[in-house]
This record gives C-alpha cells, sequence and structure tokens, in this order.
C-alpha cells in the first residue's frame, strides 16, 4: 500500500552525500554574506564590479549546489532537521508511493 516501507538500503555513500549537503548549506551562507558585504561596497563604490560580480556569482553556484543537494537528501527521504543538527544516517528507506 502507499506509504508502505519497501525495503531499507545501507551505504557508506549516503553518510558522503549528506556531508557535501551541509558543506554546501554552510558555503552557501559564507557565500551569501559575502555577496551582500560586495553589494555594498560595490553601491558606495568603495569596491570594483568586478569584486562584486564574483561574489554575486559564487553566491548563485553555492545556492545551485545547496538546492540540488537538498532535493537529493528529500527524495531519499533524509530528515533534514536531524541532518541539520549534525545527525547522519547509512540507512535510507524505500516507501511505496
Amino acid at each position: 500500500k502507499k506509504g508502505d516501507l519497501l525495503l531499507q538500503l545501507q551505504n557508506p555513500e549516503f553518510i558522503t552525500m549528506q556531508q557535501a549537503y551541509l558543506e554546501a548549506k554552510e558555503g552557501m551562507s559564507f557565500s551569501k554574506t559575502e555577496f551582500e558585504r560586495q553589494q555594498i561596497l560595490a553601491d558606495e563604490n568603495i569596491s570594483s564590479q568586478k569584486s562584486f560580480q564574483k561574489a554575486q556569482s559564487d553566491y548563485k553556484l553555492k545556492q545551485a549546489q545547496y538546492n540540488g543537494l537538498k532535493e537529493m537528501m528529500k527524495l531519499l527521504h533524509v530528515d533534514l532537521g536531524k541532518l541539520d543538527q549534525g545527525v547522519f544516517t547509512s540507512t535510507i528507506c524505500i516507501y511505496a508511493i
């Protein structure tokens, strides 16, 4: 029936994927802060437009990586709340849809 547990998969690669998600989340947070800082500096003509564009590009790249990995975690039914607290799992459950 829909929602029934079909099988459980265990693989160390699941931990690597979760680590990549957390690294992307932190990278995005840092890039966002740097982007906002460079935006202020560019608006006040303190920093070059090139520095602002680089920060903007880095932020958008990190955001795309984070969003992609977040969706992957959702597809694997990883509890993002627990993962954000640093609780990893090597087991993924597959449910009937």
